[in-house]
């Protein structure tokens, strides 16, 4: 299976290929940030609350500019946004690194909306460009390996975050590595530059155009699931690295080496996803995965409990790295699903209501978890938030999941 799912990706046509490698490099910037900012934060004696705060100003820059870029993009070449997202993210993460050393609690707050604001303008356009110039039997390889990316990146740059902060002879200060990650950045632009396609898109139509002729009914059902789901992550994700460290004692390089081995499952993992999407469809690929992905999350909760004993973080640590792959590897088909399910007419819109909706739901969760912190609510009883959370929004994933398979077999008939 390994040597023909590979085989199946060579096929991809070489802009969708150039695309995925850009924003592998883009995504280093992320996957550092979400292995280490927060424990470089506490190094530099900010608190749980604090940070939360911070985390808050990323997404709601992402919140007030996805939606009318959404718009924009309709009718318009990507690459000139692929060109700028390239120079501003790695520019804004290194502003961002910067800041935290300054001090300056308003400084890092806008640094950290502005490294938002300039991270999507990159990554929004990234879907409806492989919908729009991919052919169709190589959407699913496309948007899995695109996603695959940000696994695949967390997976390496844990490794070396590893080996320059944790090896006695280097020993490299976390602010140096953080800024390390954010310049490879640069590198995307050498990938999109070689990018050179007369791009398939939608006919450009003016906003108030574009406006009235969305199908909002099957847009709204296809992004109640993911604001379900987002709004349960963000009281998470964003944090984990707080919880081993609060809970399990983990320093940054304890916590490097386990995002470095979850992610690397989680990349390997989507490997398959075409294939076993073939085999066994949406109902158990997407809500049967999530499901089993919840149930270790509530495990993952209970060893705050017994985090007085030294064995339980190894336990802890294990069902971390089972739950992720799960999670993860639904996403590129819950994607893919959304997309088809409302049409190619809507998907830059849903592209950008996606990105709206995550950091939406993550302003209002970062908010959250801030106030929970600051009463002294346990962490285990959050992350119970959360998994209570997914089981609503996989309930109607299930649902969304039965109306397009509905949709699809009234489309053949017809």
């Amino acid at each position: 299976m390994l040597t023909k799912t590979l085989a199946s990706y060579k096929q991809l046509e070489k802009h969708v290929l150039y695309l995925i490698a850009a924003e592998g490099f883009i995504q280093f910037s992320n996957a550092s940030f979400f292995l280490l900012l927060n424990f470089y934060l506490l190094q530099e004696s900010f608190n749980d609350v604090e940070i939360a705060n911070f985390i808050r100003s990323r997404f709601l820059g992402v919140l007030l500019l996805a939606f009318p870029l959404g718009l924009y993009l309709k009718g318009r070449k990507l690459k000139g946004f692929f060109q700028l997202g390239a120079i501003a993210t790695p520019l804004a993460g290194i502003f961002l690194v910067l800041s935290i050393a300054s001090h300056q609690s308003f400084l890092i707050h806008l640094c950290m909306s502005l490294w938002g604001i300039s991270f999507i303008i990159f990554h929004i356009p990234g879907i409806p460009f492989i919908m729009q110039n991919a052919s169709e039997e190589n959407q699913t390889k496309a948007i899995a390996l695109y996603f695959q990316s940000f696994s695949l990146s967390i997976f390496i740059s844990g490794l070396i975050a590893y080996f320059l902060r944790c090896n006695s002879l280097i020993n490299i200060h976390l602010k140096s590595v953080l800024l390390f990650f954010s310049a490879l950045g640069f590198l995307a632009i050498f990938f999109i530059q070689k990018i050179k396609i007369a791009e398939q898109k939608i006919e450009k139509q003016n906003i108030l155009q574009n406006l009235k002729e969305y199908d909002y009914q099957r847009i709204s059902k296809a992004l109640l699931p993911a604001f379900l789901i987002a709004l349960g992550a963000g009281l998470t994700i964003p944090f984990i690295n707080l919880f081993f460290k609060s809970v399990h004692g983990f320093t940054d390089c304890s916590f490097s080496l386990l995002g470095s081995l979850t992610f690397g499952l989680v990349a390997l993992s989507v490997i398959f996803i075409p294939e076993l999407k073939k085999k066994f469809g949406y109902n158990i690929m997407v809500t049967g995965m999530q499901m089993l992905a919840v149930f270790l999350l509530v495990a993952l909760a209970f060893t705050e409990w017994f985090a007085e004993y030294r064995w339980i973080s190894y336990l802890a640590a294990f069902f971390y790295v089972l739950r992720q792959p799960l999670m993860n590897a639904a996403g590129p088909l819950t994607s893919e699903l959304s997309m088809n399910y409302v049409g190619k007419k809507n998907q830059e819109l849903i592209s950008a209501l996606h990105s709206s909706i995550w950091s939406g739901t993550w302003v209002i969760s970062s908010s959250i978890f801030g106030f929970l912190r600051a009463r002294g609510i346990a962490y285990i009883y959050i992350l119970l938030l959360t998994a209570a959370i997914y089981v609503v929004g996989v309930f109607f994933y299930q649902m969304l999941i039965r109306s397009y398979q509905k949709n699809k077999i009234n489309e053949e008939l017809g």
